[in-house]
């Protein structure tokens, strides 16, 4: 009988870690995960309403792992990703996360840059036709929080980086 009991408790505490890792309960701030990618930037905002943004990808699909880390278990939507830049460290992680994740919108700073990544980058965009934004100096209201875009103040679109 004791025995049974001992079982009854690891496999309530084994549920309890699992419910935990499958179901990331809102907050009532602003959660900032500084995503580890390696060389280069992935940053995950989670607004208090829910809403999720992702700045930036990194250099390859360790982005996924991360998110997996971050996001509730089920949960396949971000809400807005933000490229700060096209160069491959910053954009090759993005070219996953489109092809694993829902993406609502995308904010790019429309300058260009000539590689393989970020042109696959763009063929995805295209093929799940995400919403696409251009940033210049605008504020964004994302949930409850304003983000104000520093750079550009003006329109790069086109112009190489």
């Amino acid at each position: 009988m004791k025995r049974f009991w001992s079982l009854i408790g690891v496999l309530g505490v084994a549920a309890i870690l699992v419910a935990a890792h499958i179901v990331r309960l809102p907050h009532e701030q602003l959660m900032v995960d500084f995503l580890d990618v390696g060389q280069g930037d992935a940053i995950f905002l989670t607004m208090p309403n829910g809403e999720q943004v992702l700045v930036d990808g990194g250099p390859g699909q360790t982005v996924l792992r991360e998110l997996a880390e971050v996001m509730p278990f089920l949960d396949r939507k971000i809400n807005l990703v933000v490229l700060t830049h096209p160069h491959a460290d910053h954009v090759m992680g993005l070219v996953s996360v489109l092809e694993r994740y829902e993406v609502g919108a995308i904010l790019l700073t429309g300058a260009y840059y000539k590689n393989a990544i970020y042109e696959a980058f763009l063929k995805r965009v295209a093929k799940f036709e995400v919403p696409t934004y251009v940033a210049e100096g605008q504020v964004l209201q994302i949930g409850e929080a304003d983000f104000e875009v520093l750079y550009p103040q003006e329109s790069v679109a086109g112009q190489g980086f």
